[in-house]
This record gives C-alpha cells, structure tokens and sequence, in this order.
C-alpha cells in the first residue's frame, strides 16, 4: 500500500514537472506560456535515477539557455544604454536568479558532479542571461565541486572582474587555474587585472571561447556575446599599444557541451 502510494506521488509529480518544463518558447521568443522549474523536493521521488532526470533538465535547460523571463530588453540593445560613469559601476543585473538558475541549480543538486551545468551554465548566466546573481551561485558551487577544473575558474575569473568588478576574487581565480593546468600567462594576467587592459584581454579570451559552443551563430546566445565581444575589442583598440599577455587564440579550445 505504502508503496503503491509512494509510486503514485512520484508520478503525478513528475508528470507536473514534465508538462510544465516541456512549455516551449513563443513563435517571437517571449517568455514560454507556461515556466516552472522543479520543485525542491525532486531529489526525494527520483527512485534512484538521479542522472536520467538530471540528464532531462539539462537538454531541456539548453533549449532557453538565453532567456530572462524577468526582462524584455531586446538582444540589440532596445534597453536603454548606460552612461559613460554608470559603466564604470556595477550595473543591475537583466535577470535575477530567474529560470535558467532556478534549473541550473536543480540540475546541481541531483547530480553535483554534472560538469557541464557549471562550465556552460555558469557563462551563459554571466555573459547572455545577465543574471549576475544567479551566475555567481553556479560558479561558486561548480568551484567547489571541481576545485581542479581550470577552465571553470578561468571563466569565473572572467565573471568577477568583468561582471561583478571583484579583482580580488578574480585574480584567485587565475591562480588556482594556472595552478592546475592553464598556461603559465594566466599568472601574468592576475597581476594585471587591476589594470584596464588586463581585464579586456581576460574578457576577450572567455568571450571567444564562449561564442564558439554556441551552435547557431545569428542565435540570440551569439548575438549577445558578440555585442559584448565588440564593445571589449573597441576597448583594446582604443588602449596605447601593448604587448598582450596572451594571444587572443590562446583561449581555452570549445569542448563538447553534451558530455557529462
């Protein structure tokens, strides 16, 4: 009996969780009629298969890697631009531990050692969702899982300098990545970070990287990347001539985001 019930609830609340994940996006790519993330309690009604589920929110999480359901700013800029002295300042985030976090964050919880949430995830909330919050949260949780990983704290160290201004935790970042496989430069780019041309060439290498895992090239993802991507070149070019402390074709070379 017990079990028939347990059975029961675990169904019904998996099917809810089914239905509402699978609502697609709108024909103009607003947000999806219906949105919802898994409930907390998941992780109890699994039956064991903690990877098969986490495997389902994860394919469908890469469907709206983009999105913000708390904004409508357009990719192109419809928002309105900030000023010269607010971009030297932390600028409020589009998103705020919105949907892709939400998801993100269920998909950690099930399967901690899932690598790509936290590779891909974590940059994609950085760089396309703007949700600098939620980007925070997966960075230091993919961290903390894969302290080892040097290309997840090449990124984060990108996000701290880039996204939240934090030298200090950025320049960690480098540290523990050369310290675990990155090349040698990295140390040269965390003593420059506090240095305008330092965070610009840390930025470009990381946005490269990213635009190369986006599989769409005129999809919102790349269109986001590639305004950012503009905007850091512009900033280089306009710096006195220096020598790089690395060659933008040393960024870290695209892996196969559906690897686990």
């Amino acid at each position: 009996m017990m079990k028939s019930i347990f059975l029961h609830t675990f169904c019904v609340v998996l099917g809810m969780v089914l239905i509402g994940l699978s609502a697609g996006s709108s024909p103009q790519r607003d947000v999806p009629s219906i949105l919802l993330t898994p409930p907390s309690e998941l992780r109890y009604f699994t039956l064991g298969y903690n990877e098969s589920v986490s495997d389902s929110l994860w394919i469908r999480a890469i469907q709206d890697l983009d999105l913000c359901e708390q904004s409508k700013a357009d990719v192109n800029g419809s928002a309105k631009e900030p000023s010269e002295s607010q971009k030297q300042q932390t600028l409020p985030s589009r998103c705020n531990k919105g949907w892709v976090y939400r998801m993100l964050d269920s998909i950690s919880e099930l399967t901690p050692k899932f690598r790509s949430p936290y590779l891909y995830g974590s940059i994609a909330l950085s760089v396309i969702v703007d949700d600098r919050e939620g980007a925070t949260a997966i960075f230091e949780k993919g961290l903390k899982h894969f302290p080892k990983d040097w290309k997840l704290a090449y990124q984060g160290a990108y996000h701290y300098i880039w996204e939240v201004r934090d030298e200090r935790r950025a320049a960690d970042l480098l540290i523990q990545a050369g310290k675990n496989g990155a090349p040698d430069w990295v140390f040269a780019l965390a003593a420059k970070l506090y240095a305008k041309d330092g965070r610009a060439l840390l930025a470009r290498t990381v946005l490269e990287d990213a635009l190369q895992n986006v599989d769409d090239p005129e999809s919102e993802s790349a269109l986001r990347i590639k305004k950012r991507l503009n905007e850091i070149n512009k900033q280089l070019a306009e710096m006195p001539e220096t020598q790089p402390a690395q060659p933008s074709s040393a960024a870290p070379k695209p892996e196969n985001k559906a690897t686990n």
